[in-house]
């Protein structure tokens, strides 16, 4: 993940941070914890919203049996892609910084509370899994293609300058 080189740090004093899962059984308490545990240190008014999408394992009993320890909304949906899971999430968002992150917790959150710290300056801001100096995070051949296709469609559709638009970490002002 590239975060921008920049002296302003932000306060972030509230976040709701939007999980889109399918059928992460495996991995999803540990990374809801640790999510938890990094940014309920760091901000004052935090929330967990996790989107079950159309999950056919454990995933959405174990959501709803961590609502009772942590400030976690568990919403079940049928499937209808990533794209619908982010916006049912924000829609119940209530803080004005809000974001989401892969439900797997495959980045540095040190990292992405400096990159959340950039939205004094911007509105969005988006991580890369492209490292300089260390190449690429390992990716199935058709995830890369994937990842590559939708960068160019970005910057040819929408003039977007970024290597990586499909990084699971992404935060916004509500604005």
């Amino acid at each position: 993940m590239k975060v921008a080189r920049d002296n302003h740090k932000r306060k972030i004093n509230e976040l709701s941070l939007i999980i889109p899962v399918r059928d992460g059984e495996k991995f999803i308490e540990k990374s809801i914890k640790e999510y938890y545990l990094h940014f309920s240190e760091k901000i004052k008014d935090f929330e967990i919203i996790v989107v079950c999408n159309d999950c056919q394992d454990n995933t959405y009993n174990i959501c709803k049996q961590l609502e009772k320890k942590l400030p976690l909304k568990t919403i079940e949906i049928p499937q209808r892609g990533k794209g619908y899971a982010l916006v049912r999430g924000f829609k119940e968002a209530k803080y004005n910084i809000m974001g989401f992150l892969d439900a797997d917790n495959p980045f540095n959150l040190n990292r992405v509370l400096r990159m959340i710290s950039l939205l004094d300056n911007y509105d969005v801001v988006i991580a890369s899994k492209y490292l300089k100096r260390r190449g690429r995070l390992q990716d199935s051949f058709l995830r890369r293609v994937i990842s590559i296709g939708g960068g160019i469609v970005s910057r040819v559709l929408f003039g977007l300058k970024f290597a990586d638009t499909q990084a699971g970490a992404k935060f916004f002002t509500r604005k």
